[in-house]
């Protein structure tokens, strides 16, 4: 995770989760870590406007590492992770 709580997990913290279902995980070197955090730091509102740029982030990453890409999933588990954070945000 981003070094959160679980109660103050956004939406960075809960795409790292949701990739590390598949064991997809922060690699060194990679950019992801720093990614999520300013997911984190801008907040739901920011990441749905900008889905676009954080699902180029992925192809990008994806890319690098050779691994297929597929827009349309990585997109909605952006979604999903914008849900997640959406929805356990303290009161």
């Amino acid at each position: 995770m981003t070094g959160t709580s679980p109660q103050h997990c956004g939406p960075g913290c809960h795409l790292k989760s949701i990739f590390s279902l598949f064991f997809i995980k922060p690699e060194p070197g990679c950019p992801c870590n720093e990614r999520a955090r300013v997911m984190d730091l801008m907040g739901c509102r920011w990441c749905r406007a900008n889905i676009e740029t954080i699902t180029d982030w992925l192809e990008e990453e994806a890319t690098r590492r050779k691994v297929p890409f597929v827009r349309m999933v990585a997109k909605r588990l952006v979604k999903i992770a914008i849900w997640r954070a959406e929805r356990k945000k303290p009161a």
